[in-house]
């Protein structure tokens, strides 16, 4: 226990530390991304204008560009493994025009597999190594069975745009587009289409699904709709912001991002019910997003921007960090505005060179509400150290952690002399007896009966100045009242206790 003789209150505070957030990588571009593609926590791409693909196998940490032998645009890539991949392009000078090509290699090398005149290709999907599907202006659609080998129009609507294609399998699957918006379903693999009611006129960017029934769609205005009967019914769900949604991805039923112009990032936790800003840290116009779990994700756009985060995009953000100091004790404050996976905090101190944990308090999981911590460092002080210091070690369910930064307690030096009461009074069979000196002196400190005869001598040596406290053991001692006196120097003080058996 401390036994700090103040009646002040020393009190450090350490405000705005994330934990957690989006940040920055180093693509090795300028160029604009329009698409992003992860298969897992290692290996992605992104591309975009002027033929750009960069590609990553240490999560993004470096990127490396892979030569694909074209200046076209490229607005889409879909990998279906670490060597199968194909990339839809988009040219609008001199004429306009579309093309896909495929690798075999994981991108080292590319080759031409279909091109078109007259339109541009927007998305493409891959259900697996033979079933892809292609997408662009003017309602243009095509389809392989044999990897890309061939392409036939399955062209389902003629004039209105089509921006993004999803196949849940080799047979149902969504295309989107407008204006006016425009969702389309099929259930036999696009021979046939079937346009769905929505509740929104604005074109439609991105849909995705994560099962036969659970599906979001976003684009222009902010606007965000959702199922959960596979199309059939479309809700209109509230957006926080009115910029163009580009693109939208779930890891499960209720964990999906949204991206969109001006570095726009939403984030859902209720499978899409109701959405939330994150801090993007860019107003560069955001294109595509990619999650390979409900922390892991990377969001790729404007003059070669790269966002990656580890902990879904919400921070486990310290609102305040605060220690405080009066009498005998330590108090640890502090508050966070999110929290996401949150298993709890171990709290660290350091007098000396080392740091060591004292205590651990369990944290919320998932949250976006204002969460209050305390924690009282009762693990006792080592004697004459004025200056303490505090951090917190945040940890996630996973087991993955972060320290925030220090926090330090200064502790002004006695300028008294005094004799605490022991603690605790009456006791059994031990108790603290604590003191202060301003200056060194040589200290004893004895316990005697009510008799005047000496039971115990605790100190009897030359002490700095400092704050001291020593145990009192009365083991061998009968039930009664007793007296300890303390000199140093020319100070003497005696105190009474009582041993309770």
């Amino acid at each position: 226990m401390y036994k700090f003789i103040f009646s002040f209150l020393f009190f450090i505070t350490l405000t705005s530390v994330c934990f957690g957030q989006w940040l920055h990588q180093n693509s090795g571009t300028t160029e604009r991304f329009m698409t992003s593609c992860f298969l897992d926590q290692n290996l992605g791409w992104a591309a975009g204008n002027n033929g750009t693909v960069v590609k990553t196998t240490d999560g993004g940490d470096t990127w490396i560009a892979q030569s694909i032998n074209t200046s076209d645009n490229i607005h889409s890539i879909c990998f279906i493994n670490s060597l199968l991949g194909w990339a839809a392009f988009y040219e609008f000078t001199p004429s306009r025009h579309g093309s896909v090509m495929h690798t075999t290699d994981g991108g080292e090398t590319w080759t031409s597999q279909f091109s078109i005149s007259g339109a541009t290709l927007h998305s493409i999907y891959f259900s697996d190594q033979k079933n892809g599907w292609t997408v662009g202006s003017s309602g243009v659609m095509f389809k392989t069975t044999n990897g890309g080998q061939n392409w036939s129009d399955i062209s389902p609507v003629s004039g209105f745009w089509l921006y993004s294609v999803f196949f849940i399998n080799d047979q149902v699957g969504w295309i989107s587009g407008g204006l006016p918006s425009q969702i389309l379903k099929t259930t036999n693999g696009g021979s046939n289409w079937i346009a769905q009611s929505i509740p929104v006129s604005e074109r439609i960017m991105s849909v995705f699904f994560l099962d036969l029934q659970n599906g979001w769609a976003v684009g222009a205005g902010g606007r965000i709709v959702k199922t959960t009967n596979g199309g059939n019914n479309w809700d209109f769900i509230p957006s926080p912001v009115v910029q163009e949604l580009r693109n939208v991805r779930f890891s499960d039923n209720m964990n999906g991002w949204a991206v969109g112009l001006g570095g726009v990032i939403l984030h859902s936790l209720d499978g899409g019910v109701s959405w939330s800003i994150q801090s993007s840290n860019t107003s560069e116009n955001l294109f595509g997003v990619s999650f390979v779990n409900n922390v892991q994700g990377w969001v790729a756009g404007e003059n070669g921007t790269i966002l990656a985060t580890n902990n879904g995009g919400i921070p486990v953000e310290l609102v305040s960090f605060t220690a405080s100091q009066s009498n005998d004790q330590i108090q640890l404050s502090w508050i966070t505005a999110t929290e996401l996976n949150n298993q709890g905090f171990e709290i660290e101190r350091k007098t000396t060179e080392s740091w060591e944990k004292i205590g651990f308090v369990d944290g919320n999981g998932t949250t976006t509400e204002m969460q209050y911590y305390s924690f009282t460092d009762n693990s006792g002080l080592v004697n004459n150290v004025y200056k303490i210091y505090y951090r917190l070690k945040q940890i996630d369910f996973d087991g993955t952690y972060e320290y925030s930064n220090e926090v330090t307690i200064e502790l002004s030096q006695p300028d008294s002399y005094l004799l605490n009461q022991n603690y605790p009074n009456p006791f059994n069979p031990s108790t603290i007896i604590s003191w202060q000196l301003p200056e060194s002196k040589f200290v004893t400190l004895k316990i005697y009966d009510v008799l005047g005869n000496e039971v115990a001598s605790l100190i009897n040596e030359e002490k700095p100045a400092g704050n001291f406290e020593v145990e009192f053991n009365a083991t061998a001692l009968s039930s009664g009242i007793y007296y300890y006196k303390l000199v140093a120097g020319d100070f003497v003080d005696v105190k009474k206790m009582i041993l309770l058996k």
